[in-house]
């Protein structure tokens, strides 16, 4: 069933917007979780190769290193 309203098409499920009204929308200029979420990965990940990197650089100035 669709209904027309002042030029808005309306279907069941999605509704089209005229390029007028899309002006008018507002949103997604806040900060999301998602983007905080991945900044927070990003910087455990550079630490922990840091950790490794700098553990390995240890082992090996000591001579401490496992045979193979």
């Amino acid at each position: 069933m669709v209904l027309q309203d002042q030029g808005i098409v309306k279907d069941r499920c999605a509704m089209r917007v005229k390029d007028k009204e899309l002006l008018n929308i507002i949103g997604g200029s806040d900060v999301a979780g998602t983007l905080l979420n991945y900044l927070s990965t990003a910087i455990k990940t550079v630490f922990d190769v840091g950790q490794q990197l700098g553990g390995a650089i240890r082992r090996i100035a000591t001579g401490k290193i496992c045979p193979l």
